[in-house]
């Protein structure tokens, strides 16, 4: 983590956003930090839902930091039902690999559930859980595979 506290190291990985927004700067507000907020899915609910668009950065436990892009709001979902959102311009990352996978099935992009943070593609590309809970991925769900990755690695 750098010392403002940020995933975002401007020095590492601002050539890298910017490319991955078609090569424009964009203006990103933290609008929740884990360790700030609490890793909690009330707290993310408070202040994720219904903000826009959304850049979500995760940092793993090995400290790997990845995460992805939705130009549609999170929302929390109507009772026990998944609800998929549909997104064309969504996409996930990797800082480490430099690398941008994008939506391939853009009606599963994200899912918006109460029992989740957020869920990017309908085979749960990647998931985020708080309170106790972990995190997954299964690539190639709907978003592209790496390159020399193949579906089930």
């Amino acid at each position: 983590m750098t010392p403002s506290g940020t995933l975002i190291d401007k020095s590492k990985h601002e050539a890298f956003v910017v490319k991955c927004f078609d090569n424009k700067l964009v203006g990103l507000n933290r609008i929740y930090q884990g360790s700030v907020n609490k890793f909690t899915k009330k707290s993310w609910h408070d202040n994720c839902l219904n903000k826009g668009p959304t850049l979500t950065v995760v940092q793993a436990d090995n400290g790997r930091i990845f995460g992805g892009y939705t130009s549609q709001s999170w929302t929390k979902g109507e009772g026990n039902y998944k609800i998929w959102t549909k997104d064309d311009k969504a996409w996930l990352f990797s800082f480490d690999h430099s690398t941008q996978l994008k939506v391939t099935k853009p009606e599963n992009a994200i899912c918006n559930y109460y029992a989740s943070l957020c869920i990017f593609g309908g085979g749960h590309d990647l998931g985020i859980r708080l309170d106790g809970g972990d995190g997954w991925s299964d690539l190639g769900g709907s978003y592209e595979l790496p390159a020399g990755v193949a579906a089930g690695d």
